[in-house]
């Protein structure tokens, strides 16, 4: 087993791949094509070093955790994809497999059987990504393409991208299809006429890139500027709120005024409040008066459950409930795993001296 593996947290590359239709076949027919399916692999495996590579055996497929650079998972995926390609066509039944590429958490640990294990999102985010892709496709998620098109053009130019996908969590991915020499570039899918739709997604993706390139860098300038600026800041956003607001008020309120004071029995009725709306699974929060200090989240989940905040593993539900201190402020990352296999991620910001209950779906 690999040093690295020793029972903790860290980001690495998963590729997962699976035989389609494997259940189907006969028992001799299953074992033909897991037996060519070991060879294979085996051979182009052999190019990453043995501490790099964890690989675990699914039944009808494989995952291959790969520890080292975060271009290995690329790099096997096409040689596996052509092994298969240019293995002996007479054979039957022919051996064709699924593809998803994902970068993200796992945690290292070892089985039953004191074999190399790996468990959490990033496994489980790969499994879906591969679930999306049709037979001989290879897929890669979002994380994974905006890491390995940054090492060089050549890889940037083979990942073409398809939209996004739900999966049965309700968890929408962005997919990028892998397309090497000789394959065919796939194409987005688009309901109705193609021009001009398609014309009209191709702005509004290009002006969401846009976007979301210009509020990056006013986070960044935020983040990095001093007390004064900050309030310069503070005050170019809050004066056309307070402008709004006092239009409407001047304006606007007068008119509803008398309509709602209409009829001699009328009776006034206090406006319903409605509840704010919730995030994806927090109850509440709680405050405590923000004077200051560290935030809490209180995780309310099945015994056995683990939490995990920006990658660091935060312990273990013992009672149903753990509480975690977090850095207030900032934008933290919550994972939390289940005993069952379930993984909820969310993203928490909170203010100093606030307390939040976090209880995802799923949980008992």
């Amino acid at each position: 087993m690999p040093e690295r593996a020793n029972n903790k947290t860290i980001m690495c590359s998963v590729l997962f791949l699976d035989i389609p239709n494997y259940s189907r076949m006969s028992v001799s027919g299953q074992i033909e094509l897991k037996e060519r399916f070991n060879a294979y692999l085996s051979s182009v495996i052999s190019r990453v070093p043995l501490a790099d590579r964890i690989i675990l055996d699914t039944g009808d497929g494989a995952a291959i955790n790969f520890l080292g650079d975060v271009e290995d998972a690329l790099k096997v995926a096409l040689a596996l994809d052509g092994y298969l390609h240019t293995a002996d066509p007479e054979i039957e039944p022919r051996l064709s497999l699924r593809m998803g590429i994902n970068l993200g958490p796992v945690r290292l640990t070892r089985d039953i059987n004191g074999q190399p294990n790996i468990v959490g999102d990033g496994i489980n985010v790969a499994q879906r990504i591969m679930a999306f892709a049709d037979i001989g496709q290879i897929l890669v998620s979002r994380s994974y393409h905006d890491a390995v098109s940054r090492l060089t053009p050549e890889y940037a130019g083979m990942l073409h991208y398809l939209g996004t996908r739900t999966d049965k969590h309700v968890r929408e991915h962005e997919v990028y299809a892998l397309v090497s020499e000789g394959r065919a570039v796939p194409q987005r899918s688009v309901v109705g006429q193609p021009g001009i739709f398609h014309t009209v997604l191709h702005f509004w993706n290009a002006l969401a890139d846009t976007l979301d390139a210009r509020v990056d860098r006013m986070v960044r300038n935020l983040q990095q500027a001093g007390v004064m600026q900050r309030i310069a800041y503070a005050g170019v956003i809050l004066a056309p709120l307070i402008l709004i607001l006092a239009v409407v008020w001047k304006y606007w309120l007068p008119l509803a005024g008398p309509a709602q004071s209409a009829g001699t029995h009328a009776v006034a009725e206090s406006p319903s409040l409605e509840a704010p709306e919730e995030s994806k699974w927090y109850k509440g929060v709680l405050d405590s008066g923000h004077s200051g200090g560290a935030a809490h989240i209180i995780v309310q989940c099945a015994k056995g459950s683990e939490v995990f905040v920006d990658g660091s593993n935060k312990g273990k539900l013992e009672r149903g409930n753990l509480k975690v201190e977090i850095a207030a402020g900032l934008e933290h990352t919550v994972i939390i795993t289940s005993p069952e296999g379930g993984v909820n991620s969310q993203t928490i910001k909170l203010a100093a001296g606030q307390t939040r209950y976090l209880s995802p779906k799923g949980c008992k």
